[in-house]
């Protein structure tokens, strides 16, 4: 008896089958994704987790197919397991490439950059004169200049209480 054709084999195992309802299946999960993404408040990295996981299955949904088709076979062979492991170590892979591409956290010196905005700083102003409570001008004309900047909406202005310690402080201002 000859060998059976390899579309033949597929027929038999239902592999055709199997890979359409999957592809259907992620297309549903797909279309999920899409519309409850932003109220989910989904990030880009964790939708394309879902797009890697969701690629990965589809591998992994074939091999099952192929390996349980027509013949029913309750048990897990060996090579079945090496292939569905090898599949989950490529997923693991990727989304440990995706996760590393995450934003790296804020960071003071880079506060110009994070929305394009130019970013401004008002340093306090030093109280030149005798009287103490001439500070309380001083501060006023400080919170007066911020106040106003804000309005700028092609602005980011520091607050205030980050350049508080600029105030009786020899500190570099630079950045």
């Amino acid at each position: 008896m000859p060998s059976p054709s390899l579309l033949q084999r597929l027929k038999e195992r239902k592999l055709v089958q199997w890979g359409v309802a999957y592809l259907a299946g992620a297309f549903v999960v797909f279309q999920l994704l899409d519309a409850l993404a932003e109220p989910l408040g989904l990030t880009t990295t964790i939708q394309r987790a879902i797009l890697v996981i969701v690629g990965i299955g589809f591998f992994i949904t074939l091999i099952l197919a192929w390996y349980h088709g027509e013949k029913g076979r309750q048990r897990v062979s060996g090579p079945e397991l090496l292939m569905v492991t090898v599949l989950l170590v490529v997923a693991g892979v990727a989304m440990r490439a995706l996760f590393n591409r995450e934003e790296q956290p804020h960071n003071p010196a880079n506060v110009g950059d994070d929305d394009g905005r130019a970013a401004i700083a008002v340093l306090p102003f030093e109280n030149r004169s005798q009287l103490p409570e001439d500070a309380d001008f001083t501060d006023g004309v400080h919170d007066q200049i911020l106040m106003k900047l804000s309005r700028a909406s092609s602005l980011r202005v520091i607050s205030r209480t980050s350049v508080m310690g600029y105030r009786e402080s020899p500190k570099n201002s630079r950045i």
